[in-house]
């Protein structure tokens, strides 16, 4: 039948049906586009009633009358919005339009949203499960469909590249989404997301991304809502759907939890934030175990009458220079990313510089008292530069009045007038005390 309902504007086909109990109520269907507008006129509707239907008396033929005597030409509108909240069928009552809940077979419940951020691999992932529009809330099973738009009704474990659905910094970003083997449950990852990834996904999005790539088993198009209803006055029969929370005036069954998931799920700075500040609390976790142990490797070092040499000193100051610089990294990642976590890891780097200090005094202690004099004669030498190679981190000094200089055992020591080097010497024990003469004595 042709001359019933009108899809944007035209008509459409459409199959009639009378009620199986006495042909009290007839049942209009059509298959509707998504994204439609529906009308029915008041004289199509007659007209159909009467040249398609008669009385089963002997009169056959009947007249229209209607309940509301003020009912107008325009009788209806159904509306199937773009963003797919409540769906309603107009009706006039009471010289007014107003809403009357539909009754739908094709829908899915997507609920049990969740997401989060791993900064170490730097993936993100979303993920849901599917549910009939029922009050049990039953698994519902979905499937996606090919290049083709065929349902594929097999049972593996589907992946699939979306490019309409995930945001990262306000443009589209390429999303896998697996959808699990039996149907109910899809999970979606990104990876290699630039630095601090601002990520946003709309329903709008997720909503097209479902009517165009998935389908029920069966090959029909799959309705999705993130929230449901059903109230007392419907006799329990009709879910209507809604995808916000403002239900009310429903004294029956009713579900906001999902449409509440949504938003937590899609609050993506607080989950990066989040997840940032987990990951820095691990390193903060790892900073106070490496300050333990770098106590541990000093401490000998720090002893009254231990058995360190200049050299093992040295080494033991550059060793936790180097543990300090390591940390350099992870300070500035924490800084950029998880901030309210920076004081807590500059505590446990700080206590790395303290036992850098301690180290450092030690040495130098040591490059101080345990020294050999040497001298410059024929011609003693005053104020030339000098640097040792071992206790390098000792302030310059330079040759007093005698020409005399201090160095330990076995480190070499140079001499600059200015920033040129004019001499070079090996230091020997006290029993071998460099002596430089640079005019021979007369025989």
């Amino acid at each position: 039948m042709q001359n019933i309902l009108k899809i944007n504007g035209h008509y459409t086909r459409t199959i009639a049906s009378l009620g199986a109990t006495h042909g009290k109520h007839i049942t209009i269907k059509a298959d509707v586009p998504h994204y439609s507008n529906i009308t029915m006129s008041k004289s199509d509707l007659e007209a159909f009633l009467k040249g398609h239907f008669m009385l089963s008396s002997s009169r056959r033929v009947f007249d229209i009358t209607y309940y509301n005597k003020q009912v107008k030409e325009d009788l209806c509108i159904l509306k199937l919005p773009i963003n797919n909240v409540m769906q309603s069928f107009k009706e006039y009552k009471k010289g007014k339009c107003v809403s009357s809940s539909l009754s739908l077979n094709n829908w899915v419940f997507v609920s049990d949203f969740n997401s989060g951020y791993s900064p170490e691999d730097n993936i993100a992932f979303f993920r849901n499960e599917f549910y009939g529009a029922t009050r049990v809330l039953t698994p519902e099973t979905i499937r996606p469909t090919d290049i083709h738009g065929n349902t594929n009704t097999n049972t593996i474990l589907s992946m699939r590249t979306y490019h309409k659905l995930l945001k990262v910094n306000g443009s589209y970003f390429p999303i896998t989404g697996f959808l699990n083997s039996d149907g109910k449950s899809i999970f979606f990852s990104i990876e290699n997301l630039p630095e601090s990834p601002n990520i946003s996904i709309s329903w709008d999005d997720y909503y097209k991304v479902f009517m165009h790539r998935f389908r029920k088993p069966n090959g029909m198009r799959v309705d999705i809502t993130r929230g449901a209803k059903q109230c007392e006055d419907a006799g329990g029969e009709h879910i209507s759907h809604n995808n916000t929370s403002n239900w009310d005036n429903c004294t029956g069954w009713w579900k906001r939890q999902s449409t509440e998931q949504w938003d937590k799920a899609n609050d993506w700075n607080s989950i990066i934030t989040s997840a940032n500040e987990v990951l820095a609390d691990k390193w903060i976790v790892n900073a106070k175990t490496l300050v333990a142990e770098t106590h541990t490797l000093v401490e000998p070092y720090l002893l009254a009458g231990n058995d360190k040499t200049i050299t093992d000193l040295k080494n033991g100051v550059k060793d936790v220079e180097s543990v300090y610089h390591s940390m350099d990294e992870d300070r500035k990642w924490i800084a950029e990313n998880a901030n309210s976590k920076t004081s807590e890891y500059d505590a446990e780097r700080n206590n790395i510089l303290q036992i850098l200090e301690e180290i450092k005094s030690a040495f130098n202690t040591k490059c101080s008292a345990d020294t050999v004099k040497g001298y410059w004669k024929y011609p003693a030498i005053k104020g030339l530069n000098y640097v040792r190679s071992i206790c390098d981190q000792l302030p310059p000094r330079s040759t007093n009045n005698k020409g005399a200089f201090s160095c330990s055992a076995g480190e070499t020591v140079a001499f600059y007038l200015g920033i040129i080097k004019v001499y070079e010497v090996m230091c020997g024990d006290k029993s071998n005390a460099p002596t430089i003469t640079l005019i021979p004595s007369l025989p």
